[in-house]
């Protein structure tokens, strides 16, 4: 994050009233055509080693969490395109 003069803000600096903000890694994907986003805060490498099945739960969930049928996009599988 940058302040008002383009500098980095520390953990500690202010943004728009904000105090404390901590660095975070977070995944967010939109479908290009569908545009349906999923999102995962706190994100770890170890969680993005198998992309697959990370993005087929997110996907998933999100889809439960809408009200929608699990197979909205078709059937869910985790493995690689094509393969």
């Amino acid at each position: 994050m940058l302040g008002r003069r383009g500098e980095p803000l520390g953990i500690e600096g202010r943004v728009s009233g904000h105090q404390g903000i901590e660095a975070r890694t977070c995944l967010l994907a939109t479908h290009a055509d569908t545009l349906f986003t999923i999102f995962e805060p706190d994100v770890r490498a170890a969680g993005l080693r198998d992309t697959g099945r990370l993005v087929t739960r997110l996907i998933t969930g999100e889809l439960a969490r809408e009200g929608l049928p699990a197979g909205t996009f078709g059937r869910p599988h985790c493995g690689r395109a094509g393969a």
